[in-house]
């Protein structure tokens, strides 16, 4: 998975504020986060960030929107020909434990924006909270619900031992898609009865 991240944003100064804002939020979590400290880092006037971004709330909400379609604009394009939902789900585990490997302030990023849900962001984040997803939403079965937020569970328990140095990188992958099939293997099994 490699991601052009800022690519799409034209102005050199919010992309380098959106990117500062990433190392922040992803350090710091939102609470502990600070304009200050995004500013500095993305060396512009701490003002400026008032100019592109109505407050720090805003700021984190279109990163992550903005992250969240530059990265499924990656999965359909990786997962787009795969129609089988199990084959779709191998190949999901695979692009999650690569983007923690590789973009690992985008994966707690988003780990603690699905896990740790800021409550200040129930109304107006709603919606974009609901969309993050790695599976397609048209398959209307519990056991695809199911394995979706089971695998989703087992993924982030990995990921979280090789961010704290329990596993290396080349284990992340042999760990992670080892246990990945074994759910896999389990939900098609239940599947087929």
């Amino acid at each position: 998975m490699d991601l052009n991240i800022w690519d799409d944003i034209k102005d050199a100064k919010k992309a380098a504020i959106m990117k500062a804002a990433l190392k922040e939020f992803s350090e710091k979590g939102y609470t502990k986060a600070t304009t200050r400290n995004i500013s500095k880092e993305a060396n512009v006037a701490n003002g400026l960030i008032f100019y592109y971004f109505k407050d720090k709330k805003t700021l984190y909400l279109e990163l992550a929107n903005h992250l969240r379609k530059v990265i499924f604009i990656n999965l359909q394009t990786t997962t787009h020909d795969v129609k089988d939902f199990f084959e779709r789900m191998r190949q999901l585990c695979i692009e999650k434990l690569t983007l923690s490997s590789k973009y690992p302030d985008i994966y707690k990023f988003f780990l603690e924006f699905m896990n740790l849900f800021p409550n200040e962001f129930k109304e107006n984040g709603r919606e974009l909270h609901s969309t993050i997803s790695f599976l397609d939403k048209d398959e209307d079965n519990l056991l695809y619900e199911i394995a979706e937020t089971a695998l989703f569970g087992m993924t982030t328990r990995i990921i979280e031992k090789y961010q704290k140095g329990e596993i290396s990188n080349s284990d992340l992958f042999d760990v992670g898609m080892s246990k990945a099939e074994k759910y896999i293997n389990f939900f098609q099994t239940y599947h087929c009865l």
